[in-house]
C-alpha cells in the first residue's frame, strides 16, 4: 500500500509566472511539505475544535502551494492527509484540499480548513526583505463575532532558501493582549522527491 508520501498530492502545481523572463520567482513561491511544529495543538485548541479533532490533525501530513496567478493575485492551495483506517483494519489515507485567492491589501472571507470553526475575513500584505524580495506574507483573520468561535488570528509565511515557517498567533476574543502562538516548519517538495523523515514536536 502506497505511504502518504507516495501519494499523486493534488496541489503541487508550477507557478505559472516561474519561467517570465520579466519578473524572477519570488522565495515564497512553490510547494511546501511540513517537517515539524511547534504548540501547534495548544493553537489548535485555542480556536475551539475538541482534543479528538486536535490528535486527527497532529497525526495527518500536511502540504501548502503558494504562488502569484497570472491576475496578480495569490493563490494559497493546502491539503491535508488524513491518517485513518478502514473498517477492516487497513491504512487508508484521505485528502481534503482547500483553495484561497487574494488580492493583496483587499480583506475577503478566507475559506479555512475542515477542522477550523470560525468564519474569519481575511487580509494579505507581502513584506519584502532587505534585497526587495518578498520573502513574508502576513496574513490578518478577523473573525465573525457572532459566531461560537470568534478567535481573531494572524499567520505570517516567512520563506528562507528551502525552508518555509509558517507563525501562527490566536487571539482571545475576551482580551487581544492575551493570545496562544505556534509554528509549524516546512521543506521544500517536488514531485519524486524521497520521504524527508518522520515529522518532529519542536525539531527548530
Amino acid at each position: 500500500m502506497k505511504t502518504a508520501d507516495e501519494e499523486p498530492w493534488n496541489i503541487i502545481v508550477e507557478p505559472p509566472l516561474e519561467n517570465c523572463k520579466k519578473r524572477q520567482k519570488m522565495p515564497l513561491e512553490g510547494s511546501w511539505k511540513l517537517i515539524g511544529n511547534e504548540n501547534f495543538e495548544a493553537y489548535l485548541l485555542a480556536i475551539g475544535i475538541s482534543p479528538l479533532t486536535a490528535t486527527m490533525v497532529m497525526r495527518s501530513d500536511f502540504m501548502v502551494t503558494m504562488y502569484e496567478d497570472l491576475d496578480k493575485q495569490w493563490k494559497i492551495l493546502s491539503e491535508t492527509c488524513v491518517k485513518a483506517k478502514s473498517i477492516r483494519g487497513y491504512k487508508t489515507n484521505s485528502f481534503k484540499m482547500t483553495a484561497n485567492k487574494f488580492q493583496l491589501g483587499i480583506a475577503k472571507p478566507e475559506l479555512l480548513e475542515d477542522w477550523d470553526p470560525r468564519l474569519v475575513v481575511t487580509t494579505v500584505t507581502l513584506d519584502p526583505d532587505e534585497d526587495g524580495q518578498f520573502s513574508k506574507m502576513f496574513l490578518e483573520q478577523i473573525a465573525e463575532k457572532d459566531c461560537k468561535y470568534c478567535n481573531d488570528s494572524s499567520v505570517t509565511w516567512e520563506a528562507n532558501g528551502d525552508f518555509l515557517t509558517m507563525s501562527l498567533e490566536v487571539f482571545s476574543p475576551h482580551d487581544p493582549n492575551v493570545s496562544v502562538k505556534s509554528m509549524r516548519k516546512f521543506m521544500r517538495h517536488k514531485p519524486g522527491d524521497k520521504k524527508t523523515g518522520r515529522k518532529m514536536s519542536a525539531p527548530f
